[in-house]
């Protein structure tokens, strides 16, 4: 099942992006190449295959109906990617270039049979619209340029007819809420996250909870269980806007692009370079972003502001560019607070 199987690369991945420690891709490369080039042999039509896929969404007990493979094929996509650029970190250069060869030839694959004429993603064994089979492919890079505003456009449009529900389980909710954040509709990521009706994290806090569970509903079999939990990585990376770039914070991006209904946020974690901290408060019309920046690294500061001359920087902090709704800065160790639009 590389939807779970393919956490391997992703860990060995994670250990360098968060503490920067390449032995544990080194002391792993030979085994990952073994399971990578396994999952590549077993391929069927060219697309991965798994037992189980968007597990445990709502209204199933299991396995939802949908043809696995999607999401079996996404996770591996992936995978291989990442597994590419440990290669080019450990100098496995043609395993490097081997792995993105493939991994171009699952995403064609993919998309010659998943993507429907109608512009978004659907199985031949689907009994509605799948949001996880819409969520994954634009989370994981996998949409066409050309396809991106209606695959978007008709997942926003099924959580706007469930009444603002999510309708995944553990494979699409560790992304619906980041995905809509990065195409534009952090409105609707506010929605889904303030829910409190069934199926919704605050449907759990309404009826006692004080964990994550394992299944939507109330009878959920596990209650100290992360898997739809992710609404978590969504507070610190999106509300607050604090994510990890890569090589132990040595990069990193501030970007609070899920500001819908809050007013302030705030957020810190101890890296190995030192601590690196985010808070931004809204005051009338104005937002106030602070920023701490660790020894030996660098951040990509993302100031809410569609027109530079609105935007306050400190000295030092270099502008790079403007992009919808942001006025994006690079500054180095310190403490930094810039002004922008609320």
């Amino acid at each position: 099942s590389p939807e779970w199987t393919t956490v391997y690369p992703f860990v060995a991945r994670e250990m360098f992006r968060v503490y920067g420690d390449e032995r544990a891709a080194r002391d792993h490369w030979a085994p990952l190449v073994r399971y990578l080039d396994w999952e590549l042999s077993r391929l069927r039509d060219g697309l991965a295959i798994t037992a189980l896929g968007d597990y445990l969404p709502p209204g199933y007990g299991g396995n939802p109906p949908e043809d696995t493979r999607l999401t079996a094929t996404a996770y591996l996509h992936r995978a291989l990617l990442h597994t590419a650029e440990l290669g080019d970190l450990l100098g496995e250069g043609p395993t490097s270039a081997r792995y993105r060869q493939a991994a171009d030839g699952l995403r064609t694959a993919f998309n010659a049979v998943f993507l429907a004429p109608e512009g978004h993603y659907r199985t031949s064994k689907d009994p509605d619209y799948r949001q996880t089979s819409n969520a994954i492919p634009l989370a994981f890079g996998l949409v066409p340029a050309g396809a991106r505003a209606s695959v978007l456009d008709s997942l926003v449009k099924d959580i706007e007819q469930r009444g603002d529900h999510l309708n995944t389980g553990a494979l699409g909710t560790s992304v619906l809420l980041r995905v809509l954040c990065a195409h534009g509709r952090p409105d609707v990521a506010h929605a889904i996250a303030t829910q409190r009706t069934y199926p919704s994290w605050g449907y759990w806090h309404e009826n006692g909870a004080d964990t994550m569970w394992e299944m939507w509903p109330l009878d959920s079999r596990s209650r100290d269980h992360y898997f739809q939990g992710t609404v978590a990585q969504w507070l610190y990376e999106n509300v607050a806007g604090l994510r990890p770039g890569d090589a132990g914070y040595r990069t990193f991006t501030v970007r609070p692009d899920a500001r819908t209904g809050v007013n302030w946020a705030r957020t810190s974690i101890r890296t190995v370079r030192g601590p690196a901290a985010v808070s931004w408060t809204r005051i009338d019309d104005r937002l106030r972003l602070s920023v701490r920046v660790p020894v030996g690294a660098t951040a990509d500061v993302h100031v809410p502001g569609t027109d530079r001359s609105r935007v306050t920087a400190p000295t030092g902090a270099r502008h790079l560019r403007t992009e919808p709704g942001f006025v994006l800065y690079r500054v180095a160790h310190g403490e930094w607070e810039f002004t922008g639009e609320a």
